[in-house]
């Protein structure tokens, strides 16, 4: 039964929860005497009157709203309104999203991965999903998780610290095999979400650290855009045994670790991602800088790891630091695509003139990157001059703010997930500001390779791994009840 006149409205009983003035239709058939299966809801409470007020003006409307405004509607509804979403909303990013997802490549490599999260992705992190284990055993778990059949590529990092690696960490994680891909595992993947299980905290003293000899804008340090981070690779010391004089200069940041750890361990890289992977008391945050260290005795990756909050008035100096070095490699690699596009627009005019027919070329985006007027050499040398001449040091408070941080062990939260990881993360996140993070996506997705293709694996504008179950792993938090700053 559909009702569509006004006065039939106010006429009956109001057991059907009106949505609108017209069109009052309940969800399974109307009955007076049942309302549970109805849908609809009252968007005002009308006062009821026998007979109706006044005849409606057909004067002129005023310019300005009436001081004493009717309570019904100026005009009636469509007469055909829309109740329910529609059947097929676009999945698709607006075409004012600033940093749309990359498409795969066709044949892609088989150590290729990428962020999509979406049921059906191909080659993303999955999902969340509960997963039932060989023990019928219930764990939180990532369904669709094609990270687990990622290959190994030819230059794989970790092959370094393999026997048959290189260098003075030769064979230091051998033991650990991390090669070996464990990112279908359950149990101690990370990042998680960090709350204390109830472990004790114990270290006793902050972690201590020395900033080293290198500075970022030297060749000591190595600048790449990665596409899925932001990553400075530091320079190895020149041997392992740093009793031996030889071994102790030059050499990268190193740190001491608090309970029992046993001597300073050296820095390898630093990433950058977007948005933050940990996640803190179920807090989100929309960066994190993680430094790896490589510890000589216990033969593991010690990772020491700050949140970032970006505010509208968070700008962080130190931290712009390192976006100037980033931006250099971005700016160098822009002007490389701008000269090779420039060099195929040259081919494709002599064939024009050669041929004496219209062509199209496949570079007709190409005035899309006419926005640098520079020579590649200009913008190379540019680039060196604007980096600060600072001996940059990655434990600086203005990066790290708190001495005091959350505890567990896990893993590396990429392909190959090697557990193999102690993480230290920061009870406190860095501060930059909005700006700096524009800036940051910018640099990470938007940059291209020598071919002019686009680097970026992001998805949603992340390339954070989701979530990891804690599987009853311990998980502690240090404060100052534990321990001081050091005197």
């Amino acid at each position: 039964m559909r009702l569509i006149a006004i006065s039939l409205c106010c006429l009956m009983p109001c057991t059907v929860r009106c949505r609108s003035w017209r069109n009052i239709e309940p969800l399974h058939g109307w009955n007076e005497n049942d309302t549970s299966g109805t849908i609809w809801r009252m968007e005002f409470n009308p006062l009821f009157t026998s007979a109706p007020t006044s005849m409606p003006t057909t004067a002129t409307p005023s310019d300005i709203p009436s001081s004493r405004p009717s309570s019904f509607p100026s005009a009636p509804p469509s007469a055909s309104p829309s109740v329910a979403p529609s059947p097929s909303p676009s999945t698709a990013p607006s075409e004012s999203d600033p940093y749309r997802p990359n498409d795969p490549p066709k044949n892609p490599e088989q150590w290729y991965f990428n962020y999509d999260t979406s049921a059906n992705a191909l080659y993303g992190p999955g999902h969340a999903g509960i997963i039932q284990q060989q023990n019928n055993q219930f764990n939180v778990g990532y369904k669709n998780n094609r990270w687990g059949s990622v290959g190994n590529p030819p230059n794989n990092y970790w092959t370094e610290f393999m026997d048959n690696g290189f260098g003075p960490w030769r064979g230091i994680l051998a033991n650990r095999n991390p090669t070996r891909n464990m990112c279908d595992r359950v149990g101690m993947q990370s990042p998680i979400d960090l709350r204390p299980s109830g472990a004790v905290c114990d270290e006793h003293h902050e972690v201590r650290s020395r900033r080293g000899d290198f500075q970022i804008f030297e060749d000591e340090v190595t600048k790449e855009i990665q596409p899925n981070k932001l990553r400075l690779r530091y320079k190895r010391r020149p041997c392992r045994n740093l009793n031996e004089l030889a071994c102790q200069e030059p050499d990268p940041p190193n740190a001491d670790f608090p309970n029992n750890w046993g001597g300073y361990a050296d820095v390898t890289h630093i990433d950058f991602k977007v948005p933050g992977e940990h996640l803190i008391r179920g807090e989100k945050f929309d960066g994190e800088m993680q430094i790896f260290h490589i510890h000589r005795g216990r033969r593991r990756m010690v990772v020491q790891s700050v949140t970032i909050r970006a505010t509208s008035t968070g700008f962080n100096s130190y931290f712009q630091e390192a976006i100037d070095v980033f931006r250099a490699v971005y700016d160098i690699n822009i002007a490389r695509c701008s000269a090779l596009r420039r060099k195929e627009r040259r081919l494709v005019s002599n064939a024009h003139i050669i041929l004496g027919k219209n062509m199209t070329s496949k570079f007709h985006d190409y005035s899309s990157w006419g926005d640098f007027s520079t020579g590649l050499e200009d913008v190379e040398l540019e680039s060196k001059r604007s980096l600060r001449k600072s001996n940059w040091d990655p434990y600086h408070e203005l990066l790290i703010p708190s001495i005091h941080f959350y505890r567990y062990d896990g893993s590396l939260t990429e392909p190959p997930c090697g557990e193999f990881v102690s993480w230290f993360v920061s009870d406190t996140p860095m501060r930059i500001s909005l700006s700096q993070l524009e800036e940051v996506k910018t640099i990470l997705f938007k940059n291209v390779d020598e071919n002019c293709q686009p680097t970026s694996v992001q998805f949603g504008h992340s390339v954070a791994r989701p979530i990891q179950e804690t599987a009853g792993r311990p998980v502690w938090q240090c404060t100052p009840r534990e321990f001081g700053p050091d005197p």
